[in-house]
């Protein structure tokens, strides 16, 4: 059962790590700058990992790594908004938690394919919903610290599609995006390893 419980958050890490060694096979080149070597954090985005060629034309030794790497994260992030979603007994929060948390992964999914920027809209309302959903369920919980850290997570998520789609200080994107992610997923695993003890008299309120 113990095993079980960590499994998800498991799969996520290993996730992780995949993506961590097809930056390790990324031939080079950046949007700006194709001449480039190898994967620069600072000006790489993690979507380049899984395009057939990289950005210096040469064929993308990363993509079998990336696109494992991805579907492994997707799968495994399906899995704790589906495990944060059964941590409630409301209705309300658990419907809207599953249905944005696996529909954000399940976007996420096909990034590599042509339908890029609409999958990145899509899957961003998805998980939107998603994120506000588990906010409103920490705040009911009276967890502060995962309150607070979930209006960081936001901050972040909404400094990026500010960027991205009202191209300003596009330079910082690949920073953010890097940033965004990691904070999402830390935060999304610490609510799903909270104690689940003090949510169970969460049921009894009107809000929920």
């Amino acid at each position: 059962m113990v095993r079980g419980r960590h499994l998800p958050s498991l799969g996520v890490l290993a996730a992780l790590a995949t993506l961590v060694a097809a930056t390790w096979r990324y031939p080079g080149g950046t949007r700006t700058a194709p001449d480039t070597v190898g994967f620069r954090w600072s000006e790489n985005f993690v979507c380049e990992l899984f395009d057939a060629h990289a950005q210096n034309g040469a064929e993308n030794a990363a993509r079998p790594l990336g696109i494992a790497g991805l579907v492994l994260l997707c799968v495994s992030l399906g899995v704790v908004f589906f495990a944060i979603s059964r941590s409630t007994t409301s209705r309300r929060h658990r419907s809207v938690i599953e249905i944005g948390g696996i529909g954000a992964a399940v976007y996420a999914m096909f990034t590599p394919t042509p339908l890029h920027n609409v999958v990145i809209a899509v899957g961003g309302l998805f998980s939107l919903a998603a994120y506000l959903a588990i906010g409103h369920l920490m705040w009911l919980e009276r967890r502060r610290t995962l309150l607070q850290c979930w209006a960081g997570v936001l901050a972040v998520k909404a400094a990026i599609w500010i960027v991205y789609y009202g191209n300003v200080a596009y330079a910082w994107l690949p920073i953010l995006q890097k940033l965004g992610m990691a904070l999402a997923i830390a935060w999304l695993l610490a609510v799903r390893h909270r104690s689940t003890a003090q949510s169970a008299a969460i049921p009894s309120l009107p809000a929920a």
